[in-house]
């Protein structure tokens, strides 16, 4: 019975493995079903977002040298959102996966800064921001076109909201199982 867990990458895997605790089932290899196919339902709605608002992967995220915001999704299926510059300051949201108790459901800051360029397979650490540091960052998205500060500031925070509530929803259905 893993019909989901067998899907994963590897990495993933591994990290749900580690995360498994958090889930109050007897048997491992449910638990980890469970949250395999979780992940799973969280990194396709994660998809279509970036489909439909034209959004592109990047492996690489430098706050010095982008103006543009970043969607990201981590290991944990968490999102973590970062705006854009705007008066020389970027906000940043943190949405967690609503399994663990050592991390904030949510957190936002109006004034974060990352200590260095994001890149996929490594943390998100911040200087000043909703968290000090993500788990490791699976994909991030930035938007194709370019737009003003305020639209994308806007569009970020939607499309994180419409995320949010859709891996809630997961938590809520697969993983609670109501």
């Amino acid at each position: 019975m893993t019909e989901y867990f067998n899907q994963l990458d590897a990495a993933i895997a591994e990290h749900l493995k580690g995360i498994r605790k958090s889930l109050e089932i007897a048997d491992d290899t449910e638990a980890l079903e469970v949250l395999a196919k979780a992940w799973i339902e969280k990194e396709d709605a994660f998809n279509r977002q970036i489909d439909e608002k034209s959004m592109e992967i990047v492996e690489e995220f430098d706050p010095e040298s982008e103006d543009g915001g970043v969607l990201l999704l981590t290991y944990s299926g968490s999102l973590l959102s970062i705006g854009p510059c705007q008066d020389n300051v970027r906000s940043a949201s943190y949405a967690s996966i609503g399994l663990r108790q050592d991390v904030p459901e949510f957190a936002e800051t109006e004034d974060a800064e990352l200590e260095e360029p994001v890149r996929t397979g490594n943390l998100a650490r911040f200087v000043r921001g909703p968290v000090q540091s993500s788990s490791k960052i699976y994909k991030m998205a930035i938007f194709k076109e370019e737009m003003d500060a305020q639209e994308e500031e806007e569009l970020l925070a939607e499309v994180t909201q419409i995320l949010a509530e859709d891996f809630t929803e997961v938590n809520r259905t697969i993983i609670a199982g109501e």
